[in-house]
Parts: C-alpha cells; sequence; structure tokens
C-alpha cells in the first residue's frame, strides 16, 4: 500500500513538472511572438537623420574613449587590456562606417 502510493506522488510530481513546462514554454512563445511583431510607421526623413547623426557623434566620442584608454593602458604595459580596447575600437570603426553609408543613402533619397 505504501509502495503504491509512493509510486503515485511520484507520478504526479511528474505530471506538475511537465505541466509547469509547458507553461513556461507558452509563456516564452507568447513573449517571442510579441516582440517579432512588425511595425511600420511612416516617418519624417530628417527625424532619421537626425537620430543617426546622433549616434554618429556617440560612436565618436565612445571611439575617441576607447583610443585613449588603449594608450593609456598601454603605457602602463597591461596588454590584457590594450587588446580588449582594441577590439572595441575596431568595432566602434565598423560600426562608424556602416552608419556613415546608410546616413549617405538616407541623403541621396
Amino acid at each position: 500500500m505504501q509502495i503504491l502510493i509512493l509510486a503515485l506522488q511520484k507520478v504526479n510530481l511528474y505530471h506538475i513538472k511537465e505541466n509547469h513546462k509547458f507553461t513556461k514554454m507558452d509563456k516564452h512563445a507568447e513573449i517571442y511572438n510579441e516582440t517579432c511583431k512588425v511595425q511600420v510607421q511612416q516617418v519624417k526623413l530628417g527625424d532619421v537623420t537626425y537620430f543617426a547623426r546622433c549616434k554618429l557623434y556617440s560612436l565618436e566620442k565612445l571611439l575617441q574613449n576607447a583610443e585613449e584608454k588603449q594608450i593609456e593602458y598601454k603605457d602602463k604595459g597591461n596588454e590584457t587590456l590594450v587588446e580588449w580596447y582594441q577590439g572595441q575600437i575596431e568595432a566602434y570603426k565598423l560600426s562608424l562606417e556602416i552608419l556613415r553609408d546608410l546616413v549617405s543613402t538616407y541623403n541621396r533619397l
């Protein structure tokens, strides 16, 4: 009798766990579906280029800061942080190039 009750408890726990997994998966699917909706709005081109230019300015400041930090750590002899900032510099330069191309494309429209 005691073995049968334990077996039933294990089955119920397994059932609860499985239901909980499905509930979690359903919630994740719901969140995923909500975030993947595409919203299209008509905006003025001037607003877009202004926003892009602000981002360009921010990226230029980040690049300048990373270059200064790289020089600082190079003087201190910390090669690990020099490599870290070199990676940041390369990423910022690539981002700037892409964003500048995007702004020039907007300006040609």
